[in-house]
Parts: C-alpha cells; sequence; structure tokens
C-alpha cells in the first residue's frame, strides 16, 4: 500500500519528523548535560518538588503555589517525587521540561499556515533560539512555551488535530495566567469563523480563564501574591526589551538599558526606579518611538488578502501588555520570559511576510533582513548558554550526589540553579505516612 501523497501546501510526514528530531538534536546539543544529570531551577525545587514531596496527590496537582494554577510543574514534580526515586528527581523534571519544548516545535511542524519545509525550519529556529537563559528546560517556565503552543494553534486550522490541539490549550491554559489571556482572540476568532472546532477551542480556554482569574484574585486578596506594575517603565521597557534586544541580542539589551535607562545592569535597585528623570518630555520620546516602531512593524506585514501577520502582532502586543502588569518583580524588572512569547509572534509575523511573493519586494527583503537579524543575535545567546551554563556547575555538586547525601543525612542542603537566586538551597521534610 502507497504512502498518500501530500496536498499542494502540505509537507510529508517524514518532512515533519526530520525537522522536529533535528530540533530536539539541537535542544540537546545547546548543553547535552542538562539531559544527561538534570538540575532544579528556582521554585522547581523549593515550591514545586517540596510539595509534591510529603503533600497530599491530587492537591499537590491544583496546587496554586505561586498564586495562579501551574498544572505541568505541579504534574512534573508529583512524577519526579513519587515515580522515581530521590536522586532522579531533577533529571526527569529536565526532561519533562524538554517534552514541553518538543511540543512547541511538534505544532509547529503541524501549523497548515507554514506551508514549506524552509518557513517550518526557520520558525522552529526561532523557537529554539530566541529563549534566553531563564526559560530553558524547567517546568516552572515551561508555560511560556505553552503560551506560544496557544498562538500556534491560533495560526493553525482549528478543525484539523482536534483533539490534541484541544488538550493542548487544556494543559497550557491551566499551566500559568498567560495562555489563559489569550482568551479574547479565540472567542473572537469563534466568532468571526463560527465553526464547531473554534467554538470548542475558544470554550475550553474561555473556561480555564475564568478559574485563573478566580485563583488569582484569591490569591491577590489573600496578599500570596501582588502587581508592581509602573506606568512609567512601559515606553522605555518596551523598547528596550521587545523590540531592541531581539534583533540585537544579550549586548543590545546591556547597551539598551545603558542607553535608555542609565543604568549599566538589566537587574535595577530592589525597591528603586532606574537612574534617570521620569520628565514627561522624556516617557514621551520613548512612547512616540514605540508607536512608530510598532506602526512600521504593521505597515511592513500588511497584507489585505491575509491578515494573520497583523493578528500576531496584536497577540503579541497584548502579552507584552499582560507581561509589563504582571511581573514579579515589577515592569522595570522584566525578565526574559515574559519577552520570549512576544518576540516568537512579531518574528512569526515577519516570516509569513517574507514568504509572500504578491507583496512589494522592499517590504519582503526588510522583513528577511529583521529575521535574518533576531536568528543571529539568538544564535549567539545559544552558543552563550553553555559558557554561561558551566560558570553555574563550577565547584557545585550535582543533584544526584547532593540526594545521595540527603538520603544519609536529611540536613543536606539540596541545589538549585541560577547561582543568585535565593534561597540556594532547600531541604525536604519527612514523608506523610
Amino acid at each position: 500500500m502507497t504512502a498518500t501523497p501530500p496536498r499542494p501546501g502540505q509537507l510529508s510526514s517524514k518532512n515533519n519528523a526530520a525537522l522536529l528530531a533535528a530540533y530536539g538534536l539541537l535542544i540537546f546539543l545547546r548543553y547535552p548535560w542538562l539531559l544527561t544529570h538534570g538540575r532544579l531551577w528556582a521554585e522547581e525545587g523549593p515550591v514545586y518538588l517540596r510539595g509534591a514531596w510529603s503533600g497530599p496527590i491530587v492537591s499537590s496537582l491544583f496546587a496554586s503555589h505561586l498564586g495562579y494554577l501551574s498544572i505541568w510543574p505541579d504534574f512534573s514534580a508529583l512524577l519526579a517525587a513519587r515515580a522515581f526515586p530521590l536522586p532522579a528527581a531533577a533529571l526527569v523534571m529536565s526532561w519533562c521540561a524538554f517534552l514541553m519544548q518538543l511540543l512547541a516545535g511538534y505544532l509547529v511542524v503541524q501549523c497548515e499556515l507554514l506551508r514549506t519545509l524552509i518557513s517550518r525550519a526557520i520558525a522552529l529556529a526561532i523557537l529554539l533560539v530566541g529563549v534566553g537563559m531563564e526559560s530553558w528546560l524547567n517546568t516552572i517556565n515551561s508555560q511560556f512555551y505553552l503560551v506560544i503552543c496557544a498562538g500556534v494553534i491560533l495560526m493553525s486550522r482549528p478543525d484539523r488535530l482536534r483533539i490534541f490541539r484541544g488538550a493542548v490549550l487544556l494543559l497550557a491554559s491551566l499551566t500559568g495566567p498567560m495562555t489563559a489571556s489569550l482568551a479574547p482572540f479565540f472567542l473572537v476568532r469563534a466568532l468571526l469563523t463560527k465553526t464547531r472546532a473554534s467554538l470548542l477551542q475558544a470554550a475550553i480556554v474561555v473556561s480555564c480563564a475564568c478559574v485563573q482569574m478566580f485563583v488569582v484574585f484569591e490569591a491577590l486578596h489573600a496578599g500570596m501574591r501582588r502587581t508592581n506594575f509602573q506606568l512609567s517603565g512601559v515606553a522605555p521597557i518596551f523598547l528596550v526589551n521587545f523590540l531592541v534586544a531581539p534583533i540585537s541580542g544579550r549586548l543590545g539589551r546591556a547597551l539598551g538599558y545603558a542607553i535608555v535607562l542609565n543604568s549599566t545592569n538589566r537587574i535595577l535597585p530592589a525597591g528603586g526606579l532606574p537612574h534617570f528623570s521620569l520628565s514627561l518630555p522624556f516617557l514621551l520620546t520613548w512612547a512616540i518611538v514605540d508607536l512608530a516602531a510598532i506602526a512600521a512593524l504593521f505597515f511592513l506585514t500588511a497584507d489585505r488578502d491575509d491578515r494573520m501577520p497583523w493578528w500576531l502582532l496584536a497577540i503579541a502586543l497584548w502579552l507584552a501588555a499582560f507581561a509589563m502588569y504582571g511581573a514579579v518583580g515589577g515592569t522595570y524588572h522584566l525578565d526574559e520570559r515574559y519577552v520570549f512569547p512576544s518576540t516568537f509572534l512579531i518574528a512569526s509575523s515577519l516570516l509569513l511576510t517574507s514568504t509572500k511573493v504578491a507583496l512589494p519586494k522592499a517590504r519582503r527583503v526588510t522583513a528577511n533582513i529583521l529575521l535574518a537579524m533576531f536568528l543571529l543575535a539568538g544564535t549567539g545567546d545559544y552558543f552563550y548558554y553553555a559558557r554561561w551554563a558551566a560558570k553555574q556547575r563550577s565547584g557545585e555538586p550535582t543533584w544526584t550526589q547532593q540526594a545521595k547525601l540527603w538520603q544519609s543525612d536529611p540536613k543536606t542542603m539540596l541545589p538549585v540553579w541560577p547561582k543568585d537566586w535565593l534561597p540556594q538551597g532547600f531541604s525536604l521534610p519527612a514523608r506523610q505516612k
């Protein structure tokens, strides 16, 4: 029996599998030690693993540790704590994070809007190199890959892979609040298309968004979580993090903070504002620059016959506003993980524009140049990760070594990354019988 040839614009399963395998291999090769030894990142240890270690299984799975539901790290911690010996816990959680990165890649290669091998390869490259340091291979930041999964599903045909994509949306919407914030976009698409599949996807995201809103409001009311939004920071922070850094890398971000914010450090003094005068002319200047850049992006990607690039830009801007409002450290302390989904969507919008032969050549060339700058900057960060991770490991015992010591002496502190995260270690309680 011969295989059914792909329809026009559809790639064969073999091509998709090859792309996904290459993407998975490049995830592994960025720093193989992570998937051969494992490590816990920040709250993965003292919050999620500790909670799953001795707490009831059901309540651990639906615990709102950080003020919102985050099912994937809860499940990963339960798997690591209950199904494997403690020395393997970090490795299990690292592989769970790998599965989420692979899931995002799978949805990209299945996206019907990306019709050619090269466009899917570039989209995977954007996903691979645009991530930075802190979201790489850890479950607490898998939520940002799941936001991208939801964005890709919005780009895709709702009537194809309905059950699978619906399950992904359910997981994504219950893993952090960012995917839930996309509920208006799913609802608008459902109202415009009026198909059963799009209505089902909208129902999933809207329902989960209501649950997340309830949990978040309860956490705010109880003082578990607080917002530290600073309106004065929106224009300069957006410029540096969402416009400058994605096409210039870490060096561009550092220069942006030095020039725009007059600060040599990306992380600003605790409780303090950056060292510049928050004058109205200053804020208006950067607001005008932001609006001009956004208008240029919309002009560059304009196409009367296909509004998807505009939808991607609109979603990116919405997520950027949501991130700057809800960032843990406040608007001035916006970390890389909050930027990643928006920059992926902006780069994807440029990718769609670059492939449209009907558009003026100047616009396609400009889109290609910006896309090349994005990939070049991200490639530098991709290779820099090994150097950064080696510093994190320097002089430190591995998780496996420390876990074995803990088994003989429960007073032993268990390690977490990064080195500058406090507390730098944690202990586990006795299991409840």
